[in-house]
């Protein structure tokens, strides 16, 4: 046995090599109650077991880009209420309709799955979220008129190669900067930078984002 007290940045899988047992990986990780940071990319993760992270209440990066996941559930990030970045790009999600993301997020990155839809109360409880991206959705058609209100801190929202047809409302959004979207019908990326400082707010359209 090895002592990992202490360990505060964990990366796995080590040297590129393949995880073919993903029950003794989060067993594996889930007694490093010390992490701060966790990297599981390419870990062959199809479901987050309940409870698997709740021991790492000091973690504030959670890394799971590039796994096969395809749903998320209420119980996969309880306990981390230090969490400030949670990075799920690049899996199969579909739906986030049974997730509770937690409310220290202050970067969200969701790009390159399958999400449908976002809901009305997807994003609820997240005053803290600067970043949210959700870029490479391309069957993402349909966004509540009211999905991103409470988001008063969001910077950054990322919509680019979504399929969705009306803008939610964006007026509550008083300290966005940078806002990207763009179609598949080959419409041109539209750039909105807003200026709170100067209450002035000016709109670019850009094609190669």
């Amino acid at each position: 046995d090895r002592d990992v007290t202490g360990v505060q940045t964990c990366a796995l899988p080590i040297s590129g090599l393949p995880i073919t047992n993903t029950s003794l990986l989060f067993s594996f990780v889930a007694g490093i109650q010390s992490l701060e940071t966790l990297e599981l990319r390419r870990s062959n993760i199809v479901r987050i077991p309940e409870g698997a992270f709740s021991s790492l209440e000091r973690l504030q990066e959670l890394h799971l880009k590039e796994n096969q996941m395809v749903f998320l559930s209420t119980p996969d990030f309880e306990g981390n209420k230090r969490l400030k970045l949670l990075d799920l790009s690049s899996n199969a999600i579909q739906s986030l309709h049974d997730t509770k993301f937690p409310s220290s997020l202050e970067l969200l990155d969701l790009s390159n799955n399958q999400l449908r839809e976002v809901g009305e109360d997807t994003f609820s409880g997240l005053g803290r979220l600067r970043v949210l991206t959700l870029r490479q959705n391309t069957h993402l058609n349909k966004i509540h008129y009211n999905a991103f209100d409470g988001l008063g801190n969001l910077t950054t929202l990322d919509l680019v190669y979504t399929n969705f047809s009306v803008l939610p409302r964006l007026d509550g959004l008083q300290r966005l900067q940078s806002l990207y979207i763009s179609y598949l019908d080959n419409n041109p990326t539209i750039f909105l930078a807003h200026r709170s400082e100067e209450h002035t707010s000016e709109l670019q359209s850009h094609h190669d984002l």
